[in-house]
């Protein structure tokens, strides 16, 4: 199958959404709040910031070494930005462009730090903004994907593509598959590296597959289980990512690590529950990054004695208090 550059997925699947792809999920277009503007125009490394709010944004910049990081000074730093007085919508788009473009060079702690906006998303003061600019943001970037892959080169294409996969696991109501628009994003951008030209890209394509696939046993927001509202464009998602995988064992010159995702996405596409134990069992301690499919990694720790919790009461299960 070749790769599907222009990003049309949606429409080769026979999905119609809104007239164009939109983040934006019907609870933002509903808000009588003004909708962020244009996302500056992304750069391959953001200019130090030397005022203003810009200023302010510098203490993220730990958080994109590649090293591991304390989750609880992620969010007081996040909580100090966003609570501040003075805290603008504009400063708000600035900070998720800023934390896009430095994403692009590591994403190691990206699953965290959208977690993170999703609680502060929350917030009953600066939770419409938050929620606003992150989508405003992501949408701008995605829509703009070809010259960002063109600039920044694979490497960097791959980490924004798991700034997407981390935005559409992480920033939602955990109890509910991502809005349609993001959902098949997914898929489109596994389309465009399925023809697999970086051995990084195998791994990668099978973890937004299996997202898929997991998302699809979730309920939309109405309730209706994803593979039953998406009905035969599931069936076809699915059928074609079968097809890729298959096509690519049979060529061979895989290591062990490589088959091991494939044949993980054909067990998976085929099992009647998302990771069956079994399954976890055989592959867990085989693929590296295995964690990241596993629904434990949904999991948001909260310092104590800051109460955010109460407003996380929908998700309360995924809520670790320490």
């Amino acid at each position: 199958m070749g790769s599907n550059i222009n990003g049309n997925y949606l429409l080769n699947l026979g999905f119609r959404g809104r007239g164009k792809i939109s983040f934006n999920p019907q609870e933002i277009l509903d808000q009588p709040i003004r909708r962020p503007g244009t996302a500056p125009a992304p750069q391959p490394d953001p200019p130090a910031p030397t005022n203003g709010s810009s200023a302010k944004l510098i203490p993220f910049d730990r958080f994109f070494t590649g090293d591991p990081i304390d989750e609880f000074e992620l969010y007081r730093t996040m909580e100090q930005f966003l609570l501040r007085d003075s805290c603008t919508l504009s400063d708000m788009e600035q900070m998720m462009e800023y934390l896009n473009q430095k994403a692009l060079q590591s994403d190691r702690n990206v699953p965290t730090i959208c977690k993170y906006l999703y609680v502060f998303s929350k917030d009953p003061i600066v939770g419409d903004n938050v929620r606003a600019a992150f989508y405003s943001n992501l949408e701008n970037n995605f829509m703009g994907r070809e010259k960002l892959k063109l600039r920044e080169g694979p490497t960097r294409y791959r980490n924004f593509i798991r700034w997407v996969m981390a935005a559409a696991h992480h920033f939602r109501n955990l109890l509910y598959a991502p809005f349609d628009d993001l959902l098949f994003s997914l898929l489109t951008l596994a389309d465009e590296i399925s023809n697999f030209n970086d051995s990084e890209d195998i791994p990668l394509y099978c973890i937004l597959i299996l997202r898929f696939c997991y998302y699809s046993t979730l309920p939309q927001s109405n309730g209706t289980l994803v593979s039953v509202q998406l009905g035969e464009q599931y069936k076809s998602a699915v059928n074609r990512a079968r097809d890729v995988v298959r096509r690519k064992l049979m060529r061979g010159g895989l290591s062990a690590v490589q088959t091991g995702w494939l044949c993980l996405v054909l067990e998976v596409s085929w099992s009647t529950k998302y990771l069956e134990d079994e399954i976890v069992t055989y592959y867990e301690n085989i693929l590296p990054s295995f964690s990241l499919i596993q629904l434990k990694s949904l999991n948001i720790r909260l310092p104590k004695n800051h109460g955010r919790e109460k407003y996380l009461e929908h998700i309360r299960k995924y809520i670790v208090v320490e």
